[in-house]
């Protein structure tokens, strides 16, 4: 025998199928602007214009970056902050420049590279001069720097 669902029930599933699918839509889309940017493989900088933070709880920094002439303002979508973003480390992190991947046909589709992993996935080199910014700011004690005199500088994984 099959037990009718009320209405409320089956308003209540149907909302949960719904909000699954624009989930997984909007996975779709992310990995599909990932594989676009891989493959582009166009790199530019940009500058972080604007870190948020709220309590314990971090925003998603703002920045801008110019392709032919034309800036363009982004925000990444989520990152996490290490430590302290005052507005004294703010104002510090606001001196760097980032790099960025872009898609050339369409530069709204970008990626800032904040995290070590963003480095190796889009085939980057780390520069030497955001090595101790990125691991401090936005890489949360999972690296460190090492520095040798008359070497590359190294960011290793700590275990």
């Amino acid at each position: 025998m099959i037990k009718k669902l009320s209405l409320k029930t089956s308003i209540f599933i149907l909302f949960f199928i719904i909000l699954f699918l624009l989930g997984l839509d909007n996975k779709l889309k992310y990995n599909n602007i990932t594989q676009n940017l891989k493959i582009s493989n166009s790199v530019s900088k940009a500058k972080i214009i604007k870190l948020g933070y709220q309590g314990r709880v971090s925003t998603s920094p703002e920045y801008s970056f110019f392709v032919d002439g034309k800036k363009y303002i982004s925000e990444m979508m989520s990152t996490s902050y290490c430590g302290d973003i005052s507005n004294l480390n703010a104002a510090k992190i606001y001196k760097f420049e980032f790099p960025i991947v872009y898609n050339p046909s369409n530069p709204n589709e970008n990626r800032i590279l904040l995290k070590i992993e963003d480095y190796y996935k889009y085939n980057v080199p780390i520069p030497d001069t955001l090595a101790e910014v990125l691991v401090e700011y936005f890489n949360c004690d999972q690296f460190r720097v090492v520095r040798q005199e008359g070497k590359q500088t190294k960011i290793v994984k700590i275990k």
